[in-house]
């Protein structure tokens, strides 16, 4: 319970520093937008509060607020020290971290709703199609940020960028659940 107490201080903390800096209030230069970190950061923390609450798990909820805050962290990080743009290949790495985040947190997640399920392969296809979904939609608002707020593309450039995100998202999600399930199945055997 310390541990979420600890992670839910420091959503908080996270959330109103993008807000101040959103404000105007602090002025921290970055990469791209406040908005979309504070958007982004504020679906995260709901999301995962409201799993919680539905599967009533204090550990799926433990996980979830810290794979939560890594991600969220690595991708803050990289806007405001400008990451992004300095290397090439930190996007490509945080999408691939984040997938097998999410996907890792997924599997947990997975096997509390689908506990009567012998099958594996559906516990493996709904983490992945979910990772992938929920990938959609992150690049979906980093659109819509763009083309409603900014009336000009700060991120999506010719599309390749979207597209290499969500394949990275997607090989996390594979690559974590081909582990998950090699773990299992050498703890069976």
């Amino acid at each position: 319970m310390k541990f979420n107490l600890l992670a839910r201080i420091l959503f908080a903390g996270f959330i109103i520093f993008e807000f101040l800096n959103l404000s105007g209030v602090l002025n921290i230069p970055l990469d791209f937008s406040w908005l979309g970190l504070l958007v982004t950061a504020v679906a995260v923390w709901l999301i995962i509060e409201l799993i919680g609450y539905l599967l009533r798990d204090p550990h799926i909820l433990t996980i979830g607020l810290w794979i939560g805050l890594a991600g969220l962290g690595l991708d803050a990080g990289g806007d405001i020290f400008r990451l992004y743009s300095k290397f090439g290949w930190y996007d490509q790495v945080i999408h691939l971290i984040v997938g097998a985040g999410l996907a890792y947190l997924l599997l947990i997640i997975s096997k509390k709703i689908f506990q009567n399920c012998p099958n594996q392969l559906i516990i493996s296809l709904f983490t992945i199609g979910m990772t992938t979904l929920l990938g959609f939609l992150y690049e979906l608002e980093e659109y819509a940020e763009d083309f409603f707020i900014h009336h000009r593309s700060l991120r999506l450039g010719d599309g390749w960028d979207t597209v290499n995100d969500m394949f990275l998202n997607l090989v996390g999600a594979l690559l974590i659940t081909f582990l998950f399930n090699l773990v299992k199945k050498l703890q069976h055997d």
